[in-house]
Formats: structure tokens, C-alpha cells, sequence
């Protein structure tokens, strides 16, 4: 499957069809409009896309680095056509080089539980010092 990679804005009707697709909001579409995926992709530093020969939108990664030391992917989906083809490792390694130094720029993401054998797989390590923090008052 032949695709190209680059830095871009998104259409936020796109990658929110792109992000129902992929799976990624199978609870949560009732919920969660294509207004809100666009604010969180326009506040968001580094985006990348992949796109198939024909233009078509085939996986997206979402990121906020500081372009120094850390990069936090906060959102990498992939259309279902498009799994298993190497379209996600691509985009990460794309986005890792975006990000600054690849020898410098460490990435944090928090994985689905059915992806870990996928980020495992590539060479992202587990770590044990991970928090989160909801619905603070």
C-alpha cells in the first residue's frame, strides 16, 4: 500500500470519521462531536497524517512536544483498510522525527489495552510511573 506522510491541519469532520472508523471512539460517539475531535487536534502542536495514492485520510497522530525532549502522542488511529500494513510504525517514526532530534525526543502515550501488543512490538517499553488524574474538585 503506498502512502505519504506530512505535517498538516486537519478537517475536523475527517479525522472525526477517520477516528469512528479506526475504532477509537466506539463508546464514546454519542458523546464526543466532530466540534470537540477538532478543538483537541487545533490545540495540539504536531500533527501528522498519512494519506493513501488517492488522497484519502488513512491514519492520523496527534502529538504535543516541545520539540526538545518530549512528545506526547495523544491520539494515533488507523483505518481498518490500513492495519497491519505498516502505516502506523511509519507514522509514529514520521512524527518521532518531527518532533526534533530523534536521538533526543523521548515519546509518552497511553495505550487501548487491545494496542499494547502493537506498541510492544515496535519497541515502546512499559513504564511503571505512568498517572492520571479525573475530575478534579
Amino acid at each position: 500500500m503506498g502512502f505519504t506522510m506530512k505535517v498538516e491541519r486537519v478537517v475536523h469532520d475527517e479525522v472525526f470519521s477517520l477516528l469512528v472508523a479506526s475504532g477509537l471512539f466506539q463508546d464514546v460517539t454519542l458523546t464526543v462531536t466532530a466540534a470537540d475531535v477538532g478543538q483537541a487536534f487545533d490545540g495540539s502542536n504536531l500533527v501528522t497524517t498519512a494519506r493513501d495514492s488517492g488522497g484519502k485520510l488513512i491514519a492520523v497522530c496527534r502529538a504535543l512536544t516541545d520539540f526538545t525532549r518530549h512528545c506526547f502522542v495523544a491520539t494515533l488511529a488507523v483505518h481498518p483498510e490500513a492495519k497491519g500494513k505498516g502505516v502506523g510504525k511509519s507514522l509514529l517514526n514520521f512524527t518521532h522525527a518531527q518532533a526534533g532530534d530523534p536521538k533526543r525526543i523521548v515519546i509518552f502515550l497511553h495505550s487501548a489495552p487491545e494496542s499494547v501488543g502493537f506498541y510492544e512490538a515496535i519497541g515502546f517499553k512499559r513504564e511503571l510511573t505512568c498517572f492520571s488524574l479525573n475530575n478534579i474538585s
